[in-house]
């Protein structure tokens, strides 16, 4: 399998190839003056991406191992290794977009990633952690969606997006029409950090060989990026109002940035917001699927819940899922939204969920913040 080497400490193999400075594989950018490793990576890619007199050479580097004196730090030669080996800059034949005829060797592909990433041991994370966690979903989806990292459930169970966050992730999902096998998940990093700390930039950097190696595989149209870490890795700048709320086109697809579920249970007041973007994720999904309506192909129905006011029963009622509301047999916690039904709940028989015709659940009681 082809490697990267540092040649102060591996020399040059026979089959080697020396990819720095000044080979004209070599990197126009320097950590501190372009930025930080995790920029500077970044940076070169787009670099070699414009550069279609070296993008139609990769295939000279194609099985061979790459020298340079960074190794085994994250670095541009694998960027190089990476595209020189998934076939992306050949125009590999194999390599289509998601939704469109892929192949056996596009999923031997990713069954090959995947299990590199399960065995992964390049950052300090890989000590730390019970076990990788890959994704869920259909890779061929047109819709994936990046977190952060996986947290405690995860790590135990090995499959993002399965806790509380991933519980009203899924809500969210259900109430805007998009079923689960629409959709492809995964995070920034496949590992736990601890304490479900902030992953640092190298961790991150680290990661993206796993994480840009199944994006260049696979080509998803639309991604969504949850919470401030993923809308950084993919889109740079710091803070995530800078980038929610926009449709951002950039390497061949469409981002979308939007508050994590985690940060939704911590804050509830930002629902309201976060369930304007995923109204328009979902309508920018049912654009590249070819239609306009959810599932089912009728409209939400329309629902007049006060004077001057007419929403449909689902962007009225969704702002406050997992906060307790009234109903005709008490106060409970509002679960499930649909438009002809919702969930709830109840706190006098948590045991179970009663179901209310919309109309009934109209008072808001208070906030109901979740550890």
């Amino acid at each position: 399998m082809p490697r990267v080497l540092n040649q102060r400490i591996d020399g040059m193999p026979r089959n080697g190839v020396y990819v720095g400075r000044p080979s004209r594989w070599g990197s126009p950018f320097v950590i501190g003056r372009d930025g930080d490793r995790a920029e500077v990576i970044r940076k070169y890619e787009e670099y070699l991406r414009s550069r279609q007199d070296l993008m139609a050479q990769l295939q000279e580097l194609r099985g061979k191992d790459l020298v340079c004196w960074c190794a085994p730090l994250p670095c541009h030669a694998d960027v190089l290794l990476r595209l020189a080996n998934e076939g992306d800059a050949m125009g590999d034949s194999t390599m289509t977009h998601a939704g469109g005829n892929t192949g056996e060797d596009q999923t031997q592909k990713h069954e090959a990633l995947r299990t590199a990433a399960l065995s992964c041991t390049a950052c300090p994370l890989a000590t730390t952690r019970q076990q990788v966690v890959f994704s869920r979903g259909d890779p061929q989806a047109r819709l994936w969606i990046v977190g952060e990292g996986p947290g405690a459930d995860e790590d135990s169970q090995g499959a993002p997006f399965i806790g509380r966050a991933g519980q009203l992730l899924d809500k969210i999902l259900e109430a805007a029409g998009i079923a689960q096998d629409e959709i492809f998940i995964t995070n920034t990093v496949l590992c736990r950090p601890p304490g479900n700390r902030v992953p640092t930039n190298d961790e991150i950097t680290t990661c993206a060989i796993h994480r840009d190696a199944l994006l260049d595989l696979w080509r998803p149209p639309l991604v969504v990026l949850l919470g401030a870490t993923a809308a950084r890795t993919f889109l740079g700048g710091n803070k995530l109002a800078d980038l929610r709320g926009q449709k951002i086109e950039r390497d061949g697809r469409v981002y979308f940035a939007t508050f994590h579920p985690a940060f939704l249970l911590r804050d509830p007041r930002q629902k309201p917001l976060a369930w304007k973007d995923w109204q328009t994720i979902r309508d920018e999904l049912r654009v590249l699927s070819g239609g306009d309506t959810p599932p089912g192909g009728a409209p939400v129905e329309e629902h007049d819940h006060a004077a001057g006011y007419n929403h449909s029963v689902v962007e009225r009622l969704m702002p406050y899922i997992e906060q307790t509301v009234g109903t005709p047999k008490g106060t409970g916690r509002l679960v499930q939204v649909f438009h002809d039904r919702c969930g709830v709940v109840l706190d006098h028989n948590p045991a179970k969920v009663a179901y209310f015709s919309p109309g009934d659940v109209t008072e808001l009681v208070q906030e109901r913040q979740a550890g």
